[in-house]
């Protein structure tokens, strides 16, 4: 028995429905699965750059504490010193007790003793727990520059640092100390002293690893916990979000170890909770010290926002499938009833509304059913029109913005005599965050700027504009570099209204003398090929511009050669990403510019765009990209 063509239609019509619908929200979920996914991706590696950045500002201030212990430290070493040369070189005659006692009287603070042999093994101190202790067992690093020390001639003094509670502390995980060396004449020990005081804790309270991980931890809700492990595989800050199983294991991960053996990041996903953990390693060794300071901060990501979030969307979908789908069954029952009738009327309609015609209405109708439809497609026709001359409005806008924001950039450079200059900037969308500038003050001078805002998009090209407006005005009362960027910082904290924050490279150059003044605000550091083949690079000497409200600049000067060429960039270069998830890197760029140097400025710019091009292939270009390039 044959069907109608009524049923033919229903069922017909509830599965057209049912795939587009499915195909519609399918496509919509993967679209924001995507967006959630990459959020989290920016969330992690801007999570992770300020975990670094802040680290070396707290090493820095650290270190300006420990400086301050140097002179005791100095004036001890050699008072120990005459006190083993009394002895004949003989350290067995020498009285530790009564020199410790000495000493920690005329510093007023506790002082400690050591003498290590050739071998690396404390033989002689007035801390008998740790007497016998074998560095070259259990510190093999420490013990290689014990030894450059033994081999030395002169005293070294260490940061303040924990001390080995017993001979058994492979961890180094006891009081914290200051320790200072200094080789014997015959070579055959070395010397040390250790200074302990609780004044030591309460000056590191000031500047601390936990507070700035506990504010990191703050910020990024999706962080679990955040540890951070010396070199001896110590946990010495820890925080843990509310919520987790908090501080439920502190024993390194063979990943910690790891990372300390090859001084290199590594990732892995936790096996019980299949969470993302990393260990980024932050070397922070100072050449002229014994022990070493660097770091291991292990980061572990939580998945339950971004579960959550895609379990929502699911959900959403579910449910709007479910309703779509239903309003398309009782759809195809109402217009089923008297489709014969109309039924040809509406295929020529729709198939001329299918090619384009968004100005064509569907005709009169014979039934109120289908005079009900028609005016539904009526107006669903004329919204469709509306939307889509409101994002032409829309795309039209983006043009005029991207067009106004290019109009910010120099159009045209004035090349000072004797150089070659050259600037591109490509943003990765309609409007971009990047931007430099180059202009005159001063006679015989050429300032350079290259910023890039965090962010991109239409929010950071606001902030460019604003940005190079502050940057052009406070140009016109003062020409050196150091007070432009901190009255910038100051005028962005206060003035701007946004959290974001920009870095920034700030040169002054003075033709005639081919001398450089420059300021680095945390922005990527400039290479400057050096005509003999030698690469510099002019690394960061002050905190980006808006995060923190009393930022210290310093202003450095160079000399520029013939031959030499310097290359400005914003991160939109070495972070180009191909489809393997690996980036362009500072290495490539070093090398195309040794590769290129003897080429105009313009042409090494676009020699390194073309490099890019190839490595990141069919990739589209994930930030804003600028280079500026200065030639003697």
């Amino acid at each position: 028995m044959k069907n109608s063509i009524r049923n033919y239609l229903i069922i017909n019509i509830i599965l057209v429905i049912a795939i587009v619908v499915g195909g519609v929200i399918l496509f919509s979920y993967l679209s924001a699965k995507e967006d959630i996914l990459y959020e989290n991706e920016i969330m992690q590696a801007y999570s992770e750059k300020n975990i670094i950045e802040s680290v070396d500002l707290v090493n820095d201030g650290l270190k300006l504490i420990d400086d301050t212990l140097n002179p005791d430290t100095e004036k001890l070493l050699q008072k120990y010193l005459d006190a083993y040369n009394r002895s004949n070189a003989s350290p067995e005659n020498m009285d530790l007790d009564v020199l410790s006692s000495t000493f920690s009287k005329e510093i007023n603070r506790t002082v400690s003793l050591y003498i290590f042999n050739a071998d690396g093994i404390i033989t002689y101190t007035n801390e008998p727990h740790v007497q016998g202790l074998d560095t070259s067992k259990q510190f093999p690093q420490f013990y290689t520059s014990l030894t450059s020390v033994r081999l030395g001639i002169r005293s070294v003094k260490d940061r303040v640092v924990h001390s080995a509670q017993d001979l058994n502390d492979s961890t180094v995980s006891g009081e914290l100390t200051k320790f200072g060396y200094i080789p014997t004449p015959d070579h055959r020990f070395v010397l040390e002293i250790g200074i302990k005081s609780d004044e030591f804790a309460d000056s590191r309270t000031q500047l601390s690893y936990q507070e700035m991980i506990e504010k990191i931890g703050k910020i990024n809700t999706d962080i679990n916990k955040i540890q951070i492990y010396t070199v001896y595989q110590f946990c010495s800050a820890e925080w843990y979000a509310k919520g987790s199983m908090a501080k439920q294991n502190t024993t390194a991960s063979p990943l910690i170890q790891k990372a300390i053996e090859e001084r290199s990041h590594f990732s892995e996903i936790n096996s019980d909770s299949g969470n993302l953990i990393k260990y980024l390693f932050i070397d922070l060794k100072d050449p002229d010290a014994v022990s070493d300071d660097s770091i291991v901060v292990v980061i572990e990501y939580g998945k339950e926002r971004r579960e959550s979030l895609l379990q929502g969307l699911i959900s959403k979908f579910v449910v709007l499938s479910f309703l779509a789908i239903i309003a398309g069954i009782i759809l195809a029952f109402i217009i089923s009833k008297r489709i014969s009738i109309s039924i040809k009327t509406i295929m020529d309609d729709v198939r001329q509304i299918a090619g384009g015609d968004l100005d064509h209405t569907i005709g009169g109708m014979n039934t109120e059913e289908f005079s009900d439809l028609q005016l539904s497609i009526n107006q669903m026709i004329k919204k469709i029109k509306q939307y889509s001359e409101e994002l032409e409005r829309r795309r039209t806008e983006l043009q005029v913005a991207s067009h106004i924001q290019q109009a910010i950039l120099p159009t045209k450079i004035s090349i000072p005599e004797g150089y070659d200059l050259a600037a591109i900037n490509i943003p990765a969308l309609d409007v971009g965050g990047d931007f430099f500038d180059i202009f005159s003050r001063e006679k015989g001078t050429c300032t350079l700027v290259l910023a890039d805002v965090a962010g991109k998009g239409v929010a950071a090209s606001l902030i460019m504009a604003l940005s190079s407006t502050i940057i052009r005005v406070l140009s016109r009362w003062t020409i050196k570099p150091i007070e432009i960027l901190q009255a910038s910082n100051n005028i962005f904290i206060e003035d701007s209204g946004t959290v974001s924050f920009i870095t920034m490279f700030y040169a002054m150059l003075d033709i005639s003398n081919a001398r450089l003044q420059y300021v680095n605000a945390g922005h990527n550091p400039p290479i400057l090929y050096r005509s003999d083949g030698s690469i510099e690079m002019l690394d960061s000497n002050g905190p980006v511009i808006g995060l923190m409200d009393t930022a210290s600049y310093e202003q450095k000067n160079i000399d520029l050669h013939t031959g030499d060429v310097l290359v400005i960039y914003s991160d939109g270069v070495t972070e180009a990403m191909n489809s393997e998830g690996i980036m362009f890197s500072e290495e490539n760029l070093c090398r195309v510019i040794s590769e290129y140097h003897q080429k105009s400025a313009t042409d090494i710019i676009q020699v390194i765009l073309q490099e890019i091009h190839e490595f990141i292939k069919e990739e589209p270009q994930s930030d804003d990209i600028t280079i500026m390039i200065l030639k003697k």
